[in-house]
């Protein structure tokens, strides 16, 4: 029988104004452009929008899906870091032996993230590589690569980093640019873009 993916879009909270992203929610982007705290971001979500999955429904999901002999998900949004209850979703997923894959813009691995994704030994990581920073910046909002990088770099310096993918939205802006992309994706630490 064929391995089939769960796939669990975890919030469309996301702290990003991606010009080219078709989850994009024009009052999350007023905030960020008023330069509010991510914490502030995710409580004026929160108190508008309750995550529809509650950790035991997940748990109970992820059972379930291991049960069937199904073994990747991949738990993405939106940008699921945001997510008050990420830790203990990555950790739940895990429990029951699956694969995970998290789909992620890649800007939010702080210390406690990164050490949590390295402790529990998750499996992959697909983030944003739209470009050299210019590019970045210019699709996904001022400040993006060094958010990016320094979120890489710390991920990076783990004692378990997870396999990380890139993904590349090809545009107008980057498509005579793949050169820089790919360098980009190389100081990004990933390894298949």
């Amino acid at each position: 029988m064929r391995s089939l993916e769960l796939w669990i879009d975890l919030t469309h909270l996301c702290n990003l104004h991606c010009r080219y992203c078709y989850t994009t929610d024009a009052e999350i982007s007023q905030s960020i452009q008023k330069q509010k705290s991510i914490d502030s971001i995710q409580a004026d979500h929160d108190s508008k929008n309750p995550q529809s999955w509650t950790v035991n429904q997940l748990d109970k999901l992820f059972r379930q899906h291991k049960e069937m002999g199904r073994n990747f998900i991949v738990i993405s949004g939106g940008e699921p870091t945001l997510s008050k209850d990420i830790k203990e979703i990555l950790k739940s997923a895990k429990k029951y032996e699956l694969k995970v894959c998290l789909g992620t813009n890649g800007t939010n691995f702080n210390d406690d993230l990164s050490m949590l994704v390295s402790d529990i030994k998750l499996d992959s990581i697909q983030i944003k590589c739209d470009g050299p920073p210019e590019i970045q910046d210019y699709l996904s909002g001022e400040g993006t690569w060094v958010k990016l990088k320094k979120s890489m770099d710390n991920l990076s310096s783990q004692k378990h980093v997870p396999y990380v993918l890139g993904n590349c939205v090809l545009s107008q802006i980057n498509k005579n640019d793949l050169e820089g992309v790919i360098k980009s994706a190389i100081e990004l630490h990933i390894n298949t873009i």
